[in-house]
């Protein structure tokens, strides 16, 4: 279901809106969380404070254990661009406990252990099907492979883990490195620990504040509870509010949060930022009588921080607490150490209200400087679009039709990809204002203020699918690893709840009430591409819960009965409610060309390696070679494109038409403090150098990223693949 309400308003400017196509991110508005900015008790009373308490945490090396920064995964056009140290094995694979010596592939060619493993050219994409040189290269699925299946992922390297002890005056984590038979035997080289890496490849944070929901999984609700990822199915949420007397307990439900669900869960993530066991109390105590930045220069001209800066070139000129005192309501902060609060091992002191919070705070403050980075001034946005001959209304684009743009934004090779793109059905999935369809359901539309509602859930046949697909709107399965490798949306969160809403819509219908769900604006089934109905006999249905209101033809708002539900949720294999697993968000397409690696397992170095998996039909297809046979581990539809080199050429002209030069350059709003990212460790995969201060951990080799004022860098960034040595 697409977010037809945004796509259909004229917008000043365009000369018209191609049916399909996104629109442009000039015409959106970012939808805040109702209640946080207004309202007669706003949480945030000083949003120009909050963006800069939010640049201060996502940039500061001082939030995770070891100087590992949100920045660390996201300072290359908002993505990672690292090239050593970024091998994962993979979500379904890690090891069962920290002794397991085989959590890596064994039967992948380049060594059963890398950890520390330098990526070169050679080694993407990871699957390699047929001859890639061929006009047409036809998906041959497990036939005829170049090099084996691996499960191990290309992602980002985090923290080295160990056991959070305390910190230390000048705000560095004391922590126990896993040493001896608690020896992280994935993550090291000949017995010295290296960092850990994430299971999938991280996206780029620029947009991201336009998602419904975040991370490839859509764990990262939309409704932010102040605490977790979770939402409103996070039974231990709450956030404590001083209403002038006392201080009490309550539940916080932010909608169009998402951003800020995502935000606090990588800070006490033991691949990611944190030490195991260090709560976000733990941090606030670090951070919040701390200077932001202390340890990393600031430009003079920063768009957010410069007027800020301290005198000595390092750092902001206030501290956390200061900040947050600022930009956040009273309420919030307003009490000292108390019992209530609870107080650390390592202190006598108890935790005031502000430590309490800090999770809080540091999520809302992270989407509000996300907010900012809307890259909204690409050649696409600036096009004035034309269809030729005139399409009627309601008329797609034709086969005939051509697509011009009156501005000379686009180059014609740009357009001719964008015709590509429409008729190779790539918008089936790219659509939305970020060319995806997982786009927020609240997205805005600037000139109108009308809201673009879009359904969360739909029904539908895939394509040539002989099977009923009942799925999340604008999750997928892109068909670049088998099925089996990770469970995506059909995986459950922290709470062992489902995470996909189809999944909480069938167990509503069922009548489960032991399940906790959010509350979600359903789809009518009446409003499914393909209602129940006509799959169903009569006296399989009931009326619809939802009502037949919306339903332009009322009769068949109807679902399946409880019973019938319950049955194939206890697994009859019914083929009418396939739903669930390998799905992951459609990823948005702006600024594509900087943010490689691609999909979710990182597996493709280079645009046109994506769309090659398309244009063969991915690389593990729906049917089986002899298509006698549905493929047991693809549960979706790729459509086998078969684009010629010069098509696939034209494609990835189109989607370099959706960078935008200040992410490029790294101009306001994308400029940002110095950083010093984690690179890998001296050696590789076979050898390594101990840090002397941690002898059971290796060395880092720091990568300096200076910091950049509004006027941003001489020198653009580089393609992933440019990156990358030969060999």
């Amino acid at each position: 279901m697409l977010l037809a309400a945004l796509g259909a308003i004229p917008v000043a400017g365009l000369a018209q809106t191609i049916p399909g196509l996104a629109p442009s991110l000039k015409t959106v508005a970012i939808p805040d969380p109702p209640g946080l900015l207004d309202g007669p008790q706003p949480i945030v009373v000083d949003k120009e404070k909050a963006i800069a308490l939010g640049k201060a945490l996502f940039w500061d090396m001082n939030v995770g254990s070891d100087g590992v920064a949100c920045a660390t995964c996201h300072f290359h056009a908002g993505a990672d661009s690292r090239t050593k140290n970024q091998f994962s094995p993979g979500k379904a694979h890690l090891p069962a406990s920290p002794t397991d010596p085989s959590a890596y592939d064994p039967i992948d060619e380049r060594g059963p252990n890398l950890a520390n493993y330098p990526l070169t050219k050679a080694d993407f994409p990871l699957y390699r099907f047929g001859d890639p040189s061929k006009d047409a290269p036809v998906r041959v699925d497990f036939v005829s492979l170049q090099n084996p299946k691996t499960h191990n992922t290309v992602s980002s390297a985090g923290t080295f883990s160990g056991q959070f002890l305390r910190f230390k005056a000048n705000g560095q984590d004391v922590c126990a490195p896993l040493t001896g038979a608690n020896l992280d035997q994935t993550f090291n080289v000949g017995g010295i620990h290296t960092r850990r890496v994430e299971p999938r490849n991280t996206p780029t944070i620029i947009n991201a504040v336009l998602f419904d929901r975040n991370f490839w999984d859509g764990r990262a609700s939309h409704i932010f509870n102040g605490v977790s990822a979770g939402g409103a199915r996070d039974p231990n949420a709450f956030v404590w509010v001083y209403d002038g007397t006392a201080y009490t307990q309550s539940r916080l439900a932010l909608e169009n949060a998402s951003l800020a669900s995502q935000a606090v869960a990588p800070v006490t993530n033991e691949f990611e930022m944190s030490c195991r066991g260090r709560t976000f109390k733990d941090v606030a105590r670090k951070l919040l009588n701390r200077r932001p930045l202390e340890k990393q220069a600031v430009h003079v001209q920063d768009s957010v921080l410069g007027g800020y800066r301290h005198s000595t070139g390092k750092g902001l000129n206030t501290t956390y607490l200061g900040l947050i005192q600022q930009a956040f309501a009273f309420r919030y902060w307003a009490q000292g150490p108390r019992p209530a609060f609870g107080k650390p091992a390592y202190s006598p002191t108890w935790f005031s209200q502000a430590e309490a919070n800090f999770s809080m705070f540091f999520g809302l403050a992270v989407q509000l400087y996300a907010a900012t980075l809307v890259s909204d001034d690409t050649p696409f946005d600036r096009a004035d679009l034309v269809v030729s001959p005139p399409l009627a209304p309601g008329e797609k684009v034709k086969v005939s039709s051509v697509i011009s743009d009156l501005n000379g934004s686009m180059t014609r090779a740009q357009l001719d990809g964008l015709q590509l793109f429409v008729k190779g059905l790539c918008n089936e999935c790219h659509t939305g204002p970020l060319f995806s369809s997982a786009t927020s359901r609240n997205a805005v539309d600037r000139q109108t203020g009308l809201l673009g509602y879009r359904g969360m859930i739909d029904r539908q046949k895939k394509f040539f699918d002989a099977y009923v697909s009942l799925q999340d709107v604008g999750y997928f399965n892109n068909a670049a690893v088998p099925s089996s490798f990770d469970a995506g949306l059909g995986g459950t969160d922290d709470f062992g709840q489902a995470l996909a809403y189809a999944e909480q819509y069938l167990q509503g219908l069922a009548g489960h009430a032991d399940q906790v769900f959010e509350p979600l604006p359903f789809t009518p089934a009446c409003n499914f591409q393909r209602p129940f109905s006509a799959d169903f006999a009569a006296g399989e249905l009931v009326a619809d819960p939802l009502g037949d209101a919306s339903c332009v033809y009322p009769a068949i708002a109807r679902v399946p009965a409880p019973d019938v539900v319950s049955a194939a949720l206890a697994g009859s294999n019914d083929d009418r409610f396939i739903h669930g697993g390998h799905l992951f968000k459609t990823p948005q397409l702006y600024n594509v060309e900087l943010t490689g690696p691609y999909m979710h397992n990182g597996g493709m170095a280079t645009l046109e390696q994506a769309i090659d998996n398309y244009s063969r039909g991915g690389n593990f297809g729906l049917f089986n070679p002899d298509f006698s046979s549905r493929n047991p581990d693809k549960a979706g539809a790729v459509v086998q494109l078969r684009f010629t080199s010069a098509q696939r050429a034209a494609l990835a002209e189109f989607l370099k038409a959706l960078t935008d030069d200040r992410v490029r350059y790294e101009r306001a709003p994308f400029d940002h403090p110095q950083l010093l990212v984690p690179n890998g460790h001296p050696g590789d995969q076979f050898s390594t150098t101990p840090s002397a201060g941690v002898p059971a951990q290796a060395t880092d080799d720091l990568l300096e990223i200076p910091a950049v004022g509004r006027d941003g860098n001489p020198t653009p960034l580089a393609a992933f693949a440019d990156l990358l040595p030969d060999n």
